[in-house]
């Protein structure tokens, strides 16, 4: 082409998004450049000799003229806009802007500028497609992958998805992408998803079971669709379910942002052993905004990404901007990604800590009373004993369940008689009675300073793995070797699951002991083989 300066005119519906082949318009690029004035590139093209004169917009048509420098190439391919600029150092700027939806006779476009070698554009919607030397796309992963340097150096990534540039997803491509699936992941480059209500309602009526993963760098979080009462929140915000829209939150905290969190772990005595990370979920409409404070008895997955692989006493824990303190939330690791669940949410991070007492060393519960004590549920006295065979009552134990479940942040009011509302345990006693983890008796007392029994310690325990989402099977043969279990009663079938899951041991070979006073050491114990069967720790 020869080095002048061409003036082109056009004028084009796009309100209905249908474009033309690129056999058809091939080169085309006042037409192509001003359609991308709707989605603000103007600031992107302007070094690229690009220069907007007499544009308007009427009825869904944009009109106007382009003056185009011969160092611009533009081409359309599937309904994608793309335009590779030459500069002078000899790398080429590929623009590109997808339609994405007509509202209200406005046009909307999701671009994404990269700098790539001798690309004009690439079918993101064909199998394994090379756009270059050093870049090709991969339907599989759905990512447009490219070497780092012209050299080798490694395999990076370019995110494709459904997001545009601000993490914003419209409602027909979030619908289409759960056509035949119950998860959908959506990449975000910043902190912030924006979802619509009604495709979300849509989609949790239509797809049981459905899932939408937000993930970005920090990590990523899967929130299960049904969790969600989408009518309420739009009533709560005084808008209607179209005009609503969920925004999901993944940010790392930095700064003073993050300073109440590392002084809560300085005062545990422990270690940070990755970030920080505010992980909300909000509905926005009516110029309002309502946050999502917890899923109900829904736990919802949520990943953390931590610079260093983390060691062997790390545990996942839930910081409390209320209390100041952080609580323990289920979690397992692997490498250097923690994975936690939680009903709630809140800002999460990781804590390493090396707590340990010196009259269970050496015993038969060492290690599960250290791992119960590293993950922050249960605790020593002030002398620093732990004191392993004392009787536990029931009221503490019921405590220790709801750490154990991640519920320390929930607030329930108990129906009890012999609970006082200002009682210590009042909240954790209502709020496992609140989950079915425990039962009073039949004159409505709890009877909490009572001594818990091997068998009501068993019960609990199987009841908290049913509701962490592990229902332990009842297997009577498996209490066939214990002499005394006739004396189990109401609990045989409860305590024949906890004892086939290896959960409960008997005293011995034959003595299982059912009615025997449980120990701190015991409880300890059945807590930690409870959390790695449900798998909310690491085994």
């Amino acid at each position: 082409m020869a080095k002048k300066e061409t003036l082109y005119k056009t004028s084009m519906n796009v309100g209905s998004g249908i474009f033309l082949k690129s056999s058809v318009v091939k080169k085309t690029a006042g037409l192509l450049v001003t359609m991308l004035l709707l989605s603000a590139l103007m600031p992107v093209l302007a070094f690229a000799g690009v220069n907007f004169g007499n544009v308007t917009f009427k009825n869904g048509t944009v009109s106007g003229s382009v003056y185009v420098t011969d160092s611009v190439y533009t081409d359309v391919y599937d309904g994608k806009i793309w335009i590779t600029i030459n500069q002078s150092n000899g790398v080429s700027s590929v623009v590109y802007a997808t339609y994405k939806e007509s509202v209200s006779g406005v046009v909307y476009y999701d671009f994404k500028q990269e700098s790539v070698t001798g690309a004009t554009y690439v079918d993101l919607t064909g199998s394994y497609k090379s756009i270059a030397d050093d870049v090709y796309y991969d339907s599989v992963t759905k990512r447009v992958y490219r070497s780092k340097s012209s050299g080798g150096g490694g395999i990076g990534y370019i995110p494709t998805g459904l997001a545009d540039i601000n993490g914003v997803v419209s409602a027909s491509a979030l619908i289409d992408a759960f056509k035949g699936k119950t998860t959908v992941e959506i990449e975000i480059t910043g902190d912030v998803a924006t979802l619509p209500a009604s495709a979300l309602a849509e989609i949790a009526k239509s797809t049981t079971g459905a899932t939408v993963v937000i993930k970005n760098k920090t990590g990523s979080y899967a929130i299960p669709l049904s969790a969600l009462n989408y009518d309420e929140l739009a009533k709560e915000l005084g808008s209607t379910l179209a005009n609503t829209n969920i925004t999901v939150q993944i940010k790392a905290l930095t700064g003073d942002a993050a300073k109440p969190v590392t002084d809560a772990i300085a005062e545990l005595g422990g270690k940070s052993a990755a970030p920080a990370v505010d992980f909300t979920v909000s509905a926005v409409g009516n110029n309002k905004t309502v946050a999502v404070k917890d899923f109900g008895s829904t736990y919802a997955v949520r990943t953390i990404n931590a610079d260093n692989a983390f060691g062997k006493n790390v545990t996942g824990v839930l910081y409390n901007p209320e209390t100041k303190k952080l609580t323990f939330v289920p979690a397992t690791f692997a490498d250097k990604v923690a994975t936690l669940k939680s009903t709630s949410n809140s800002i999460y991070t990781v804590v390493e800590l090396d707590k340990s007492f010196s009259d269970v060393t050496g015993t038969w519960s060492e290690e599960y009373v250290e791992s119960m004590a590293n993950k922050l549920i249960v605790e020593g006295y002030e002398t620093g004993l732990f004191q392993p065979n004392k009787a536990i009552s029931r009221a503490e134990f019921a405590a220790l369940v709801v750490r154990a479940l991640g519920l320390s942040n929930k607030t329930a009011t108990s129906n009890f008689s012999d609970v006082a509302a200002g009682a210590w345990y009042a909240n954790a006693v209502a709020v496992a009675a609140e989950a079915g983890i425990i039962k009073g008796y039949g004159d409505d007392t709890f009877r909490p300073t009572a001594e818990i029994s091997r068998k009501e310690l068993a019960a609990m325990v199987v009841r908290a793995s049913e509701y962490a989402g592990t229902k332990l099977a009842a297997d009577t043969s498996a209490l066939a070797a214990f002499k005394d279990a006739s004396g189990l009663g109401w609990a045989e079938a409860e305590v024949s699951a906890a004892v086939k899951a290896g959960i409960v041991n008997g005293l011995s070979a034959s003595v299982l002991a059912p009615n025997g006073t449980a120990t701190r050491a015991e409880a300890a114990t059945m807590l930690q083989r409870f959390l790695a069967n449900a798998k909310f720790i690491n085994e």
